[in-house]
């Protein structure tokens, strides 16, 4: 393993080849959004006993749709106050939730006294014909409805913001030629407006994916960028399969498993990018240049020692040549740490 910025690198492949990437999926929410939201809009019962229901549904789930609208309803109803600790399985069955199912990328299904409640996007929760849903998407919002049996008892909706160099990091991997994607379970009009704020073409825009077509996603990409190597960026659980099948890894937050060859420990998640290619382009050729040099340096040494130039080297000098050949290793390694440093002074200018 190899800690470098804020970057962690599982993979010594993966640190040799993320140069060679031509193709990148970026996962929306958490990931090139800064995966806290504001709330837009909400419409829903304020008596005390739908709130329990909706706070206890939404504190069942930290992703962050959830966890903004469990955080709205804690800090506008005091009411709530003794229901805070109801993240627990037993506090929220004494509130008459149970069966709590998480179904990634779709949202949750429970039991709420024989009745089903599901919170979720429109298509989990069937609500996509209700009017306020398409109105919040029409928006271009991202929306967590809450349904108990066919009713809509809750929504939400919600915008959240691009990550602070986004636009900046896109432009310059699209200028080094690598194809820009954008893959997430939220719905198309939140995606896409999230796509044209950062500068991503909307014919390169995967909305409503559950965790199975992302991982599909990047396997398209793999097909039409071969030979060139593809990356998935991703940070919550439904990134997992799709991390698992691309040729980087690369993850953050909850993603940060067995599946990732890269790990973002910064919270500068675009400038972490920027350093995982460049570390790894420099290291390849750094790598390259340390090959170069034993093969000439062995292969000069054996024809030396054996005498077929006329020259032979005496058996005492042997040590000395053992140490000559550590110099280059060292050459190198203290090129690339003035490298990094010279690299962070550039970027702080």
């Amino acid at each position: 393993m190899t800690v470098n910025d804020g970057v962690l690198f599982r993979s010594i492949q993966a640190l040799l080849t993320a140069h060679a990437v031509k193709a990148v999926a970026f996962d929306k929410t958490g990931t090139l959004s800064q995966g806290v939201m504001a709330i837009r809009e909400t419409s829903y019962d304020p008596g005390l006993l739908s709130l329990r229901l909706i706070h206890s549904i939404t504190a069942s789930n930290k992703h962050p749709v959830s966890e903004t609208a469990r955080r709205y309803l804690e800090s506008h109803h005091p009411e709530l106050r003794n229901d805070i600790l109801l993240h627990s399985t037993e506090r929220l069955e004494i509130q008459g939730v149970s069966d709590i199912q998480i179904i990634p990328g779709k949202g949750v299904i429970a039991n709420f006294f024989g009745f089903e409640v599901k919170a979720g996007n429109a298509n989990f929760t069937s609500t996509e014909s209700h009017p306020k849903v398409t109105e919040y998407i029409a928006d271009g919002m991202t929306i967590l409805a809450i349904t108990l049996g066919n009713q809509l008892v809750g929504l939400f909706g919600m915008k959240d913001q691009p990550r602070p160099g986004v636009q900046k990091l896109l432009s310059d991997l699209g200028r080094d030629g690598r194809q820009i994607s954008l893959v997430s379970g939220d719905n198309p009009s939140a995606v896409h407006a999230f796509a044209l704020e950062v500068g991503i073409s909307l014919d390169q825009v995967h909305a409503s994916q559950t965790p199975t077509s992302k991982a599909s996603v990047v396997k398209s990409l793999k097909a039409t960028a071969h030979p060139g190597k593809v990356a998935f960026v991703g940070d919550g659980i439904n990134d997992i399969i799709a991390l698992s099948t691309a040729d980087v890894s690369i993850a953050t937050g909850l993603a940060s498993n067995a599946s990732s060859q890269i790990i973002i420990l910064a919270n500068d998640v675009p400038r972490a990018i920027k350093s995982i290619i460049v570390t790894s382009y420099v290291t390849r050729n750094h790598v390259i240049v340390s090959l170069a040099f034993c093969g000439v340096y062995f292969t000069v040494a054996i024809l030396l020692a054996s005498g077929v130039t006329g020259w032979r080297i005496p058996p005492a000098y042997a040590g000395l040549g053992e140490l000559v050949s550590i110099i280059p290793v060292l050459l190198v390694g203290a090129d690339l740490a003035t490298f990094k440093v010279i690299a962070r002074k550039l970027d702080a200018a």
